[in-house]
């Protein structure tokens, strides 16, 4: 808020001026940055240190409860988006947790990001899948959310990836293809499916990947690809009401993640 030393809307003032604009624009979801909690404000949250704690930089847990009931209450659903791609380097963190690599690979060509200077989860471990997984449910559990927008999921499908040759370690078949990464989606698809029928799982995915990591489950086990940076055909149908979105305050742009789909994208998947 500009008049008081641009300080954060706390959750409760966001809900009293958020959830009544995307009202009148006609949407029926909310899709949030990651609001668990991170140590570097730069980020916008994309690097998640607090894998279970809301971010007290808006204000408590029920707080932030409440947000997420509002919004509920005036009919819309609450989409959040979730980094399980990988974690900051951070001491008090997850690096080296017990001394050792416990979350991250210990070789540097699989468990450490080239471009974000963040760890690479290790897929391969029981430990880390149960972590990620049981995280993904305590959001829908907990707070009650309808959906996890999976981040960065190229970077966790190719092991080459952002990487040069010689930088990379291939899978056991010689390939570039994450198989543990692969196994995890499956598993993570199959339980949060199962344990809460009918919410969204999404993927940032926009490669030429086939299936989506589809199970034996049903179709509803697979992430839904996105379209174009946040979009997913998913999305669409949500959100197809408005194709243009009036300039939003600072705070809201950091919240309220970009809901426009083009006309183009409109009419290729609407025919």
């Amino acid at each position: 808020m500009p008049e008081e030393h641009n300080r954060w809307l706390s959750y409760r003032e966001l809900a009293d001026q958020l959830i009544p604009y995307v009202k009148e624009l006609g949407y029926t979801h909310i899709e949030l940055l990651p609001i668990m909690e991170h140590p570097y404000d730069g980020s916008w949250g994309y690097q998640t240190l607090g894998y279970f704690a809301a971010t007290s930089r808006y204000g408590s847990p029920t707080d932030f409860m409440e947000f997420v009931d509002r919004s509920h209450q005036a009919g819309l659903g609450v989409l959040l988006d979730w980094t399980p791609a990988h974690f900051p380097r951070d001491t008090h963190g997850l690096a080296q947790f017990d001394g050792t690599h416990l979350y991250e690979h210990s070789d540097p060509r699989q468990g450490s990001h080239p471009d974000w200077g963040t760890l690479v989860y290790n897929y391969g471990r029981n430990e880390v899948v149960n972590f990620l997984i049981s995280n993904a449910l305590f959001w829908l559990d907990k707070y009650h959310i309808d959906g996890l927008r999976v981040d960065a999921v190229a970077s966790m499908l190719y092991l080459d990836y952002s990487r040069q040759p010689g930088e990379w370690v291939p899978n056991r078949y010689g390939g570039r293809e994450n198989l543990d990464a692969i196994d995890f989606f499956k598993r993570l698809n199959e339980v949060v499916h199962l344990r809460f029928p009918g919410v969204l799982t999404i993927a940032e995915e926009s490669t030429a990947w086939p299936q989506r990591f589809a199970s034996n489950v049903s179709w509803r086990t697979r992430l839904q690809p996105e379209v174009e940076h946040g979009l997913d055909e998913r999305h669409a149908e949500l959100f197809f009401q408005r194709f243009r979105v009036p300039p939003l305050r600072t705070q809201q742009a950091h919240f309220f993640a970009a809901l426009c789909v083009q006309r183009k994208f409109h009419a290729a998947l609407f025919p």
